[in-house]
């Protein structure tokens, strides 16, 4: 145990799959960067005890950093936890890794460098009927998505911090800037609030996506990415349905969280609105 705490680090998974993935991007990078260092994960329930688990590894082929063992979950566990009250035990993601801390909070990084590796990809899974009639017609029309994300962001918790962001004019902003692009678009919504959506996104160029809930979430990240183009919420999900896409065009807003300036995670030739 005494060998764990001084020869490795820990990096700090939590989150939902958009999170998930970015950390994974992170540790990628630190690996390539400090080969000479083990970077173990710390992959607490509680970090992911709002969304649907540690799903990155059920979702796409990915090598996660191994946990330690029994004698690595507990200390990463203690190092988290003591963390709080301690705050030079951890640091955030950045772009210079230091020894002297022990635990890694690779928490939505916001530096573009982190993500130049080899894009990952879905591991094999079935579609139902519903699924396969939709990649059908996306593969097939001038498909653009547009993700909307209320429920969470609309809690007394997140209200002040993602709110208001993706607004209305935002949305029909880049519908147009869709319409300029593409000759009779068809646009797939995706939403956490589909009956919102419904009533505000009128018109037969609409259909709406509210058949993979759960587990299944991930089928729309799988379905935007597969979009012409994708109109994204301030949401890493809708981001990685963005960047994983072979797509040419991604429209994001240009501003992502309310008193924060703008992450570092966007390709020049995003366009943001």
């Amino acid at each position: 145990m005494i060998n764990i705490i001084f020869h490795y680090k820990f990096l700090l998974f939590g989150g939902g799959l958009g999170n998930q993935i970015f950390e994974y991007y992170f540790y990628l990078w630190l690996r390539k960067k400090y080969p000479n260092i083990v970077f173990l994960g710390c992959y607490r329930k509680a970090s992911f005890k709002a969304h649907n688990g540690l799903e990155i590894s059920d979702v796409f082929d990915v090598d996660l950093p191994n946990d330690g063992g029994l004698s690595g979950r507990f200390i990463s566990y203690v190092l988290s936890v003591l963390s709080r009250i301690i705050p030079s035990l951890s640091m955030k993601a950045n772009t210079e890794y230091s020894s002297k801390y022990l635990l890694i909070n690779a928490y939505q990084p916001n530096l573009l460098f982190y993500l130049n590796e080899e894009k990952i990809k879905f591991r094999p899974f079935k579609l139902d009927e519903v699924n396969w009639r939709l990649l059908n017609s996306i593969q097939l029309e001038s498909s653009v998505s547009i993700h909307i994300r209320r429920g969470d962001y609309l809690s007394d918790q997140y209200r002040d911090i993602y709110s208001n962001i993706c607004t209305l004019a935002y949305y029909r902003k880049a519908i147009d800037k869709c319409k300029e692009i593409l000759k009779s678009p068809h646009f797939f919504v995706f939403s956490d609030d589909i009956e919102w959506a419904r009533d505000v996104f009128v018109g037969r160029e609409y259909e709406f996506v509210s058949n993979n809930i759960g587990k299944n979430s991930f089928i729309d990240m799988f379905l935007m990415s597969n979009c012409k183009i994708q109109i994204i919420a301030n949401s890493t999900f809708s981001y990685w349905a963005a960047y994983l896409s072979n797509s040419l065009v991604k429209i994001y807003p240009a501003k992502w969280i309310h008193g924060i300036e703008k992450p570092n995670i966007f390709p020049d030739n995003w366009i943001g609105l």
